[in-house]
């Protein structure tokens, strides 16, 4: 699975390529060169929201899915997105084997504004971890501290059971932990998947979830 940051990447880049097609609008091939492309941006800054928020996200193309999952979350997705979701999942089937796609102006105007939004909303919270960590280290510790972090969750993925059992949130569900410097990885093992569900600095004190 990639990371958050690659998700944003990547969502850039497929914004560059529909800059590229709309200079040749009207043009049928441009116009479903741009429609897939939108739709593969705004999935993936999705994606790269949920992944954030402590889930991983489902193996689908489907935008309606996608913004559900945000909701259970607790992201704020606009009504906006949501209003088009449809039409942009189906941007991602018929700009590959329709040829003559229904395309509309104003949804992709609307896609264009959707995807903004979601860049900046998931680039924020990358920042804010970034800059949480480097206000207590300098941008090297920062670095390695979160290098370790991965490392350990890597291990995870062969050795499910590593961690050790929380009793205080037993009565959620049966939460697992490893401890890693002065962080506590919470997660639990679902369908043969190991989910990351709060990666805690015990420095701060209160709760982790």
């Amino acid at each position: 699975m990639l990371k958050s940051d690659e998700f944003l990447l990547l969502a850039d880049r497929d914004r560059k390529m529909c800059r590229l097609a709309e200079r040749e609008f009207p043009d049928e091939y441009a116009v479903s060169a741009a429609a897939y492309h939108m739709q593969q941006a705004i999935e993936k800054l999705l994606k790269g929201l949920i992944l954030i928020n402590g889930e991983e996200p489902a193996f689908t193309h489907n935008i309606t899915k996608l913004i559900g999952h945000c909701q259970r979350l607790g992201i704020d997705i606009p009504e906006e997105l949501d209003d088009i979701s449809d039409t942009l999942t189906l941007w991602e089937t018929n700009s590959r084997y329709d040829p003559r796609m229904d395309f509309s102006q104003r949804k992709y105007d609307k896609a264009k504004k959707m995807y903004d939004h979601l860049y900046e909303k998931l680039s924020n919270e990358l920042d804010a971890i970034y800059h949480f960590y480097c206000e207590f280290a300098s941008e090297k510790v920062a670095k390695r501290r979160i290098g370790k972090i991965i490392h350990s969750v890597d291990l995870l993925e062969n050795m499910p059971f590593l961690g050790k059992e929380d009793e205080d949130f037993a009565h959620i569900r049966p939460y697992r932990y490893v401890v890693v410097l002065t962080y506590k990885v919470y997660y639990f093992v679902e369908d043969d998947g190991v989910f990351i569900a709060s990666i805690w600095d015990c420095r701060q004190g209160g709760a982790a979830f």
